[in-house]
């Protein structure tokens, strides 16, 4: 079983991690969505 952690050790740790994450560009992000869309279209077909 897990030990329990006080809420504010938590969010310590949530934020500690997010502060990692590589997130993508918007541009990045924007490209890929399209692609997305596109793809959906076209299996719509």
């Amino acid at each position: 079983m897990a030990s329990k952690t006080n809420p504010f050790t938590f969010f310590q740790q949530v934020r500690s991690e997010t502060a990692k994450v590589a997130w993508p560009t918007r541009r990045e992000t924007l490209i890929t969505s399209m692609m997305v869309f596109v793809m959906v279209i076209l299996a719509a077909l």
